[in-house]
């Protein structure tokens, strides 16, 4: 298929990928493409190196394997040829074709397309995302893929699959994440809500594990993140200036609490001295003037 055949094609959804001819799998599916309609064997099909989603909920394909038996498959899975082998690689479909195995079936309904690697990733990440089988992860990992493997941009990404810029770029975000949080979003232990608002955690990992000790919500982890960052950003300050030592030395000569406060961002100070008796704030005095 032409480039802007598939692109135009990709816009439309998955099903713009094959003919209305499915139902018949003695014929060619697709007459512009030469697609082949036909049934393959189980054991020479391979899964799809493209593939972005990472876990099968067993008991989903459990339910599909029993309807499938009973109802036969209606959607054929789409490969493409292995060069120089009898193998097929899986480029949509892979949930069926699991099923199909537990199923106990020998052969399955099949398009055979001829497609390159980019193709074979776009009709993947495209099939998965209108099925909604993906997690927020695994799109993110796809769509890293086409931009790493394949060149795109983000724009490019988002005309691609139908999504706003937004999307992509904010999906893209969450993979800055450490690896056990992010398999906690894939586990739908976390939710996009909660995976956005770790991403401005100094550490997310501690605090996601503290997020479903104490079934924190969104709003509540925002707010701990904001709050962390004040106390933080406040010792830091102590720590590595040297106006608590002037303080401490004030405090110790005229016998006064004195507390030095400086905003760093507005460049502005003061200099805050407590006294209970007017004689050690005129011993001060008589020192500064």
């Amino acid at each position: 298929m032409r480039q802007k055949e598939i692109n135009n094609k990709l816009g439309q959804g998955i099903s713009a990928l094959i003919s209305n001819n499915k139902n018949n799998p003695n014929r060619n599916i697709d007459t512009i493409n030469n697609d082949i309609a036909t049934e393959i064997e189980l054991e020479k099909i391979v899964a799809g190196k493209y593939q972005p989603r990472i876990n099968f909920d067993h008991d989903e394909l459990e339910r599909l394997a029993l309807s499938i038996k009973e109802n036969k498959l209606i959607q054929p899975i789409i490969v493409r040829k292995l060069k120089d082998s009898d193998q097929y690689e899986i480029i949509a479909g892979e949930r069926r074709y699991r099923a199909a195995r537990l199923a106990k079936l020998t052969k399955i309904s099949a398009i055979i397309k001829k497609i390159n690697d980019k193709q074979a990733l776009e009709i993947a990440i495209v099939e998965n995302i209108q099925r909604k089988d993906l997690s927020v992860i695994e799109e993110a990992k796809g769509y890293k893929r086409m931009a790493d493997e394949f060149g795109y941009n983000q724009e490019e990404i988002s005309s691609k699959v139908s999504k706003s810029r937004s999307h992509i770029a904010n999906l893209l975000r969450l993979l800055q994440l450490p690896e056990n949080v992010q398999n906690m979003v894939n586990d739908n232990l976390l939710t996009m809500g909660h995976a956005r608002a770790l991403i401005n955690s100094p550490n997310p990992e501690a605090l996601a594990n503290k997020i479903l000790q104490d079934s924190l919500n969104v709003r509540e982890v925002e707010d701990l993140i904001r709050d962390n960052k004040e106390i933080r950003y406040n010792k830091k300050k102590i720590k590595n200036n040297e106006y608590n030592n002037i303080s401490n030395i004030i405090e110790e000569k005229y016998n006064v609490k004195t507390v030095i406060k400086y905003n760093n961002n507005k460049k502005i100070g003061q200099i805050v001295i407590k006294f209970d008796e007017i004689e050690k704030m005129q011993k001060i005095i008589n020192k500064l003037i």
